[in-house]
């Protein structure tokens, strides 16, 4: 019995060694087709970037726009709107500014010169001169130092919700996942358990993104920073100010953005157990246990976290 054991550990480490060599051999092929340009580099599987005209071999760092936070707070949403082309916002828009690179690379979660070097150094070529990090996950305090130093003129976007709407968002999940149906709970008790643990400090991810050297409003009057609001992508003026501010900051060609339901699948679900929403009284709870630290963040931005 021992013997076999070893012999299908054996033969299970042969398979594995394998299929990391032949992956290895297919990424090293595909950088190698990158630093000769025109690569099809998949986003989605059904799309591919067209090929470079003839002649255009020139590839140069990405422009980088990057998400510092983003979770259940419309960073789908909004990664649409920025890459994916008019009316649907289902597919890469070929004439837009953005590269074809995965949505969420999430360079800025555990980084290093090889990461932005694999992913953005080099790899961009007209018209494509922008690299859009849609990762949803909290820019830690190195990550934002790096980006500052390793690529000056990135921008950052944080995202605010209401944090009565994003735990709401939690408990849709968590019901088309089953868990919360099959604990009988409704959104106010899922709130009430979670609102510690799955409510944000948007403040402490702000003061990161200023010590970090982000600004508002940069020396040569362009933002480096863009703060986007969720209620503001659920109207075609406040989807279309989001992208105007970020076009702005990033230098982005102006044009004219829709609203985009991004989350489809989640809103029919959502519809089909009741359209459930928050009572007030739970809102209110919520709130008031976010009061200060919004108070703090209105007072550095003027912005409401709650519009």
């Amino acid at each position: 019995m021992t013997y076999a054991r070893r012999a299908t550990a054996l033969y299970a480490t042969c398979v594995l060694a394998v299929a990391w060599h032949n992956s290895a051999l297919e990424q090293s092929a595909a950088r190698t087709r990158l630093r000769q340009g025109g690569v099809p580099n998949v986003t989605w599987p059904w799309l591919r970037r067209p090929a470079l005209p003839s002649g255009n071999t020139t590839t140069t760092a990405c422009r980088v726009v990057f998400f510092a936070n983003g979770g259940k707070c419309g960073s789908t949403t909004l990664a649409s709107v920025l890459k994916h082309a008019a009316p649907s916002y289902e597919h890469w828009d070929a004439r837009g500014e953005f590269d074809d690179a995965d949505k969420e690379l999430c360079v800025h979660g555990d980084v290093s010169v090889a990461a932005f070097e694999r992913k953005f150094a080099h790899r961009c070529a007209p018209p494509y001169v922008y690299a859009l990090d849609a990762c949803p996950r909290d820019a830690s305090p190195s990550a934002l130092l790096y980006w500052r130093r390793r690529a000056p003129h990135a921008v950052a976007i944080m995202f605010v919700r209401s944090q009565c709407d994003r735990l709401l968002s939690f408990y849709n999940d968590a019901w088309s996942s089953g868990t919360s149906r099959r604990r009988g709970a409704t959104p106010a008790a899922y709130a009430r358990l979670h609102y510690r643990a799955l409510t944000y400090n948007y403040t402490r991810t702000l003061v990161l993104l200023l010590r970090a050297g982000f600004s508002l409003r940069h020396v040569d009057g362009r933002a480096s920073l863009v703060i986007v609001s969720t209620a503001q992508l659920r109207d075609v003026h406040g989807v279309q100010r989001a992208y105007d501010d970020i076009a702005a900051a990033a230098g982005l060609r102006p044009r004219s953005v829709a609203v985009v339901l991004a989350n489809a699948a989640h809103a029919s679900q959502h519809a089909r157990h009741g359209n459930a929403t928050m009572d007030p009284g739970t809102c209110a709870m919520v709130s008031a246990y976010w009061a200060e630290e919004n108070a703090r963040f209105q007072l550095l931005t003027g912005r409401c976290v709650q519009c």
